[in-house]
């Protein structure tokens, strides 16, 4: 009993005589002592340590570091935005018309052909398509064989530049290189456009033919009028009284502009591998599907040097569609943390969908995605 009264009054004298000095200390100096080192100071003296009054403890403590590693609380959502390129699609404006083969009775506004029957005099199995070919008790036929064409023209693979937006969250962590490791879902959208432009012309030979079949005395049913091999239908003669052909030298020409409108929206799996507390390597794959819509401006003409033979017409003036492509991607990215919530990324990637084509008559303006290679870069934001 006393053995433990004298080690509480050692104690407390002791407690006394730094208290003495730190009050000392305070009406001399301002204070410098760290909390730390007050208490490090009573913690020696409750636990039997010398502590001299003509001593100070030492302000020096060590700074602390965080790495970036330690746990930070976090929703586990985040979002990059940047910017994308990508090359490879190819567009061209095609050229669908075959090569026309002479059939006889088979003309670029109207046909005559043998019906039913079998008769070789008249025929049901004809049609025309306008009423100004109905002249004095005639239907006149008419073509125009060997018109040049430019064909089709197929642009240089084109690139596509545009921004793009990400957003994902994380759905577990697993040990990789004595780091953690992140996998989640993610859900993005990017936009790009293009447009190019061309004008072609190329020259050749045409033969006028000119036929003309009689009605018989009785009036054309109204244009446009089509009839049919099994028939019934209104008789006209099938032999018909043929012109002269009229041959003369023609020119064509194309104009076109094609422009496109790609909105891209992926979801799928990524992955995220640590490589050191700042730097890592990151996948992602999944569905794509583009909304794309394309938009032809198209004139095309034949101008023939003789004025006796008219000049064709074409389908002329704009053309659009609006069409969804499916696909797949997979995306490489190496990302800089500066903070747990802030980094940079740089990355490549594939990606495949289908194409997209614009009808407009014998021509067509093809977007022709397929497999397409690109980059991106941006900034990374971890809620």
């Amino acid at each position: 009993m006393e053995c433990g009264k004298k080690l509480v009054s050692t104690a407390s004298l002791k407690l006394n005589n730094t208290f003495r000095y730190m009050n000392c200390s305070l009406r001399s100096f301002t204070p410098v002592v760290p909390m730390a080192g007050a208490l490090f100071a009573a913690s020696t003296i409750v636990h039997g340590a010398d502590v001299s009054t003509n001593s100070v403890p030492s302000t020096n403590t060590p700074p602390v570091r965080i790495d970036l590693d330690d746990e930070v609380d976090h929703t586990g959502w985040f979002v990059r935005l940047g910017a994308r390129a990508s090359s490879g699609l190819k567009v061209s404006l095609q050229d669908r018309k075959a090569s026309p083969s002479i059939v006889p009775g088979q003309y670029d506004n109207g046909f005559v052909h043998p019906d039913i029957s079998g008769s070789s005099a008249t025929t049901w199995n004809w049609g025309y398509s306008s009423a100004s070919q109905v002249q004095g008790g005639n239907i006149v036929m008419t073509r125009l064989d060997g018109a040049p064409r430019t064909g089709t023209s197929d642009y240089p693979s084109k690139s596509l530049e545009g921004g793009q937006g990400v957003v994902g969250i994380e759905m577990a962590r697993f040990d990789f290189r004595k780091r953690e490791a992140k996998f989640g879902f993610e859900l993005g959208y990017s936009y790009a456009d293009m447009k190019v432009q061309s004008q072609a012309t190329t020259s050749g030979t045409v033969t006028y033919i000119s036929d003309a079949y009689s009605l018989g005395g009785i009036s054309a049913p109204p244009a446009p009028y089509s009839g049919s091999y099994g028939g019934p239908g209104q008789l006209i003669s099938l032999n018909p009284v043929s012109a002269a052909p009229v041959t003369a030298s023609a020119t064509a020409s194309v104009s076109s502009q094609l422009r496109a409108e790609f909105h891209d929206i992926r979801i799928g799996p990524w992955i995220d591998l640590p490589w050191t507390s700042r730097f890592s390597i990151a996948f992602s794959a999944g569905y794509s599907t583009i909304y794309g819509r394309g938009v032809l401006n198209l004139a095309e003409s034949v101008s023939i040097a003789n004025g006796a033979i008219p000049n064709p017409t074409f389908p002329t003036g704009r053309f659009s569609r609006t069409q969804f492509l499916p696909g797949v991607y997979l995306q490489l990215r190496l990302e800089y943390r500066f903070t747990p919530l802030i980094g940079v990324y740089v990355g490549g990637e594939v990606q495949h969908n289908t194409g997209l084509t614009v009808d407009a008559g014998d021509r067509a303006a093809r977007f022709d995605l397929g497999s397409t290679y690109g980059g991106v870069a941006g900034v990374s934001l971890n809620f």
